[in-house]
């Protein structure tokens, strides 16, 4: 395009972002697509916008007059979401953010908290985020899933944060951070830390193997950069930074694995698309470890288990791998869902999904095996079974230790309980049974795990 754009109107503000250009001047409100610049968007505005935020769907206006003003990229107004204490002109760029279904605000009042609003309603979610100390920047994630919905943030002490918007799970992942910024056309995560470029290829991974978001992670040396590179946009595998001295420019994300950002983007759509075969089979064909491990990362989140093996096969995950086949042989449903929570260090929520089912001997195994000897006794009393496996587990997790019963709960059962293993094994084994037989599937022999 080699043509000016003429206003009736002086423009005070102008954002240009997500392929669209959105202008403002004093009396009305201009949006331009990139492939369409003869026939503008337009309405009329009644203050001075002194922000425009875009986001992937949605844009925001700020004015004193209106407060926050969301608008479709058709010039439609979808909601003006509001809470008690909004000062508009505390408000900037950093403050604010747009994702596809949420716009997230810092509260200026209490800089250690993010609200979140849901866009069609203008709604607050049910949850804020909350901090330790005073959060500086905040940025929404792109994705279309809302289930996955993620915020990163940096505090006072630059370190970084990512947590789910809907079920908040605060999670630092760097620290020394002068700038991030989420990728525009999937969930890729990067930043400038430490006078270095950390790409992680699927975030989420925190909360489902950190080993393995390791390993699905790229990072290269930038101090050929200059100091405190700001990151204005992400875009496929291009990032535009603004230098210490004012000046933009772009780097490729990663020049020696360019081909497997460009990949990425496939990868991630489709993962959205649960296309499984097709990603083993892009895998195969770069043949780039840092892919299988995001695949792992992704599979284990979808529960597909057929292609987390195959993925954590191809890294030499093997202990890994093991516990996955062992998860696929479980008999039902919420024993698989519960032992990937455990997976993921969920334990909370692993032993919530066995209580729910009604799998007592499976929670009280569990808490066995993470040492939390008075939580399984307290399942075992409260349900009125197992409780002599969980006192037979003790006594024997005592004498291999050397020691001897210390514990008042256990010293008081044991003298009214009778522990026969032979009674045990039968009692496991016609649990598992059971289990097997509610599930439709044939009962296998009995083994002690």
């Amino acid at each position: 395009m080699d043509d000016d754009l003429d206003f009736k109107d002086r423009v005070v503000n102008m954002s240009l972002g997500f392929n669209y250009l959105v202008a403002a001047t004093t009396t009305q409100c201009s949006i331009y697509s990139i492939t369409n610049w003869e026939s503008p968007a337009t309405f009329d505005i009644k203050d001075i916008v002194t922000l425009i935020i875009q986001g992937s769907k949605h844009f925001c206006l700020l004015d004193r007059s209106n407060g926050i003003m969301i608008y479709n990229y058709s010039g439609t107004l979808a909601s003006s979401p509001k809470y008690s204490g909004l000062r508009i002109e505390f408000l900037n760029r950093r403050f604010i953010t747009l994702g596809p279904d949420v716009i997230s605000i810092l509260d200026t009042s209490n800089p250690k908290i993010i609200r979140s609003f849901d866009i069609a309603t203008g709604k607050a979610t049910a949850t804020n985020i909350e901090h330790g100390l005073e959060i500086t920047d905040i940025v929404l994630n792109h994705t279309e899933n809302s289930s996955e919905r993620k915020i990163a943030f940096v505090d006072v002490n630059k370190d970084l944060f990512i947590s789910p918007v809907h079920k908040p799970a605060v999670v630092k992942i760097s620290t020394m951070v002068d700038s991030f910024m989420w990728n525009e056309h999937n969930d890729t995560l990067a930043c400038f830390a430490d006078s270095k470029l950390v790409l992680w290829l699927f975030p989420n991974g925190v909360y489902v193997d950190k080993d393995l978001m390791e390993q699905a992670k790229l990072v290269r040396d930038t101090r050929d950069l200059g100091k405190y590179p700001q990151i204005v946009c992400f875009t496929n595998s291009v990032i535009q930074y603004r230098r210490f001295d004012g000046v933009l420019a772009a780097i490729n994300a990663l020049p020696h694995a360019s081909k497997s950002l460009i990949i990425l983007d496939i990868l991630h759509e489709l993962y959205e698309k649960t296309k499984w075969d097709k990603a083993i089979t892009l895998c195969r064909f770069v043949k780039e470890p840092v892919l299988w491990a995001c695949l792992a990362i992704m599979s284990i989140s979808a529960r597909e288990l057929n292609t987390t093996e195959i993925a954590l096969a191809a890294i030499n995950e093997a202990d890994k791998v093991e516990y996955i086949n062992y998860v696929k042989e479980l008999p039902s449903d919420a024993s698989r869902n519960a032992a990937l929570a455990m997976y993921c260090k969920k334990y909370a929520e692993a032993e919530n999904i066995l209580l729910q089912a009604k799998l007592f001997y499976r929670a009280i195994k569990m808490n066995i095996k993470l040492f939390k000897w008075e939580r399984a006794l307290e399942i075992a009393v409260r349900n009125k079974t197992h409780v002599d496996t969980v006192l037979a587990y003790r006594r024997r997790y005592l004498d291999t230790q050397g020691k001897a019963e210390s514990n008042d709960k256990f010293l008081q059962l044991a003298s009214k309980v009778e522990v026969n293993w032979e009674t045990i094994k039968e009692k496991i084994k016609k649990d598992k049974d059971n289990e097997a037989r509610a599930a439709g599937t044939a009962p296998k022999g009995c083994f002690i795990n």
